[in-house]
């Protein structure tokens, strides 16, 4: 069984600082930093790409917030209808994806570019930067799941837990490893993509069987399902479809690896 330990809040200067968020922002900063390193390598206007992070970022805590509250918490509209609003209260992170999803499309489409070239280098980073976000998410256990006797629980007060921040930790070194396998090599537009929602969204479903069913770490159900249960059946959808059409779309760039010929860059989809 594994101790619950917890990383006290910092006081630099009177301003407290909660470990999550600062977790949460050096995840945004490597995987901006990431990002930038592979649009260096090719593939894509580099200058059309230089604002998409920043984009992604707003939308998905926008979008990250109104889950939160309006499929995990819709109690808190009846308490404070400005609840909405207060994008600091809360977040969930399949609605932070479909968040920053729906920006950076929105954003690639304003400026007539494809979406899978600029998808493919940022979910890339985003990936590597999401291992500290789930880091944050595991020293401050706040994905508390199902009471336990399996040798990975948490001894959380009152009893050991799955703790699924904790998982999700485990499950996205996995994945960042498995991307950074795959990009020694040029791939077509759109397989990053497609590799990582096809392996992400299972996991994440079956994951949420384990979440908390009682007392207040319990999450609401639809149908017996959690919102992000729902979510992630579209992205498998969406991820088996990239990966099953890939022939019919361009090479792109090795995003590590020996560097692509000078002139020998790959045209955007």
């Amino acid at each position: 069984m594994i101790p619950y330990v917890t990383i006290p809040k910092l006081d630099i200067f009177g301003l407290e600082l909660r470990p999550f968020f600062l977790l949460v922002a050096l995840g945004i900063v490597v995987g901006i930093v990431v990002y930038d390193r592979i649009c260096l390598r090719g593939g894509i206007d580099r200058r059309a790409a230089l604002h998409l992070p920043e984009l992604c970022v707003l939308g998905g805590f926008i979008g990250a917030h109104l889950v939160h509250v309006l499929f995990y918490n819709p109690e808190l509209l009846a308490e404070d209808p400005w609840v909405l609003f207060k994008f600091w209260g809360g977040i969930s992170s399949i609605g932070g994806f479909f968040g920053g999803v729906v920006a950076g499309v929105g954003y690639l489409k304003w400026k007539r570019l494809a979406v899978l070239p600029y998808g493919d280098r940022i979910l890339f980073g985003l990936t590597v930067g999401w291992i500290f976000g789930r880091t944050g998410c595991a020293v401050t256990h706040d994905h508390p799941g199902l009471l336990t006797d399996f040798p990975l629980a948490v001894a959380f007060p009152g009893g050991a837990r799955h703790d699924l921040g904790l998982y999700e930790l485990c499950v996205t070194i996995a994945l960042a490893a498995i991307l950074f396998s795959l990009s020694k090599k040029p791939r077509r537009h759109g397989v990053y993509m497609g590799v990582l929602l096809t392996l992400y969204s299972p996991i994440r479903f079956f994951l949420d069987f384990l979440r908390a069913t009682e007392g207040r770490y319990a999450d609401n159900r639809m149908f017996g399902l959690t919102a992000a249960q729902y979510g992630v059946i579209v992205l498998f959808g969406i991820g088996v479809y990239l990966l099953a059409t890939r022939n019919r779309r361009p090479m792109d760039v090795a995003f590590l690896g020996p560097r692509p010929a000078v002139g020998n860059k790959s045209e955007g989809e």
